[in-house]
């Protein structure tokens, strides 16, 4: 029977404290927009990165999959799709 993997959710916030969560290696990853740059600083790799892009604006990683949206929407990032 195959492990039922945990899914992180990444939102940008710059009240965010994430020093002391434990990861479980069976996980699923998703960075919305600036949460990407949570995720960086605790050297956490995404599964997927998602957002319009508005607020992380550097280079974005190559090896996970990175869904871009136009900024004109109606949603929030972390609500996107």
């Amino acid at each position: 029977m195959e492990k039922i993997k945990k899914c992180y959710i990444f939102a940008g916030s710059p009240e965010a404290k994430c020093n002391d969560i434990v990861f479980d290696e069976n996980r699923y990853v998703i960075c919305a927009d600036g949460g990407y740059s949570i995720a960086k600083r605790l050297g956490i790799v995404p599964d997927v990165i998602i957002g319009d892009f508005d607020t992380y604006t550097k280079k974005l990683p190559e090896d996970c999959e990175v869904i871009k949206y136009p900024a004109e929407k109606d949603d929030t990032d972390t609500c996107l799709r």
